[in-house]
């Protein structure tokens, strides 16, 4: 889920006129700029330290085992959009149910990890940094991305003014935005903030990147789960946002060896874009 920004403010104005989404280098010029500093300064402290970092371990796990859990999430998937389309159930009920098949498979996946006496500090690398220290290289990552993501978004959208292409908002970000109800407003952020960066980090950084990192090398596994996590996101204009996302992700995972880094980071960037949305509903 990401709030797409620009570094021009008449045309962000005039983005957020025609679609309703915020922008935090319009609407709050002095945040956004805190913001890409302290990222500027986040890049190079990475950049420095690039070669102290300790890397992804080998797991006991490869493409196989993989690919049977890819079969079990489409399948899963698969069903419980039939259920809710048979059920017709209303958005907050959809919600409630995704997060908690996505919340169910993961305890499966720790169940069956547990089966192989393989324990989840062992498989996601949590022994690798101390709590600490991976905590706040995930807020370090999350503030180092914010100044490439604000140069995409302006390429992007200078792209699409040249050819005339409209810029469209995710479905989380138009829920958001267009929630009537504190319910359906509460499941939406505690989805985007604490269920997804949860479990497709899990999925796409905990349990593909090192399968597929095993078999044909690094630079291969992040170009696959990259493209794979913007894909499934569903959302061609923010293709190239999340794709820079996810590789920021891996790099975050390849750094500290600890899956809670990039949980970290990918759960300040969703609670960023969330706090620019509610700011915006109260003063559009």
């Amino acid at each position: 889920m990401i709030a797409l920004w620009n570094n021009c403010a008449a045309a962000a104005t005039q983005r957020v006129a025609a679609t309703g989404e915020p922008d935090l280098m319009t609407q709050w010029p002095l945040a956004g700029l805190g913001l890409l500093l302290l990222g500027l300064v986040a890049d190079v402290y990475l950049l420095l330290r690039w070669r102290q970092r300790r890397t992804v371990s080998a797991k006991p796990w490869g493409l196989s085992a993989l690919l049977a859990a890819v079969g079990i999430c489409v399948a899963v998937f698969l069903s419980v959009g039939i259920i809710g389309l048979v059920l017709c159930l209303r958005l907050t009920a959809t919600l409630i149910l995704l997060a908690s098949t996505e919340v169910l498979l993961l305890a499966v996946l720790l169940f069956c990890l547990r089966l192989e006496n393989i324990s989840w500090q062992e498989a996601f690398g949590l022994h690798e940094s101390s709590l600490t220290h991976a905590l706040l290289m995930g807020a370090a990552f999350f503030l180092a991305v914010q100044p490439p993501l604000l140069a995409l978004a302006t390429l992007r959208d200078w792209f699409c003014h040249l050819f005339s292409i409209k810029i469209t908002v995710q479905d989380l970000v138009l829920q958001l935005l267009n929630a009537d109800s504190r319910p359906l407003m509460a499941v939406v952020i505690v989805f985007a903030v604490v269920v997804a960066p949860l479990c497709e980090e899990t999925f796409f950084r905990g349990l593909a990147y090192p399968a597929i990192k095993q078999r044909w090398g690094a630079a291969v596994a992040l170009t696959i789960t990259s493209v794979l996590f913007a894909v499934i996101h569903f959302h061609l204009p923010s293709f190239p946002l999340l794709l820079a996302l996810a590789v920021a992700l891996a790099l975050a995972y390849e750094y500290t060896g600890s899956l809670l880094t990039p949980i970290t980071m990918h759960a300040l960037f969703n609670l960023l874009n969330v706090v620019a949305i509610l700011l915006y509903r109260a003063n559009p």
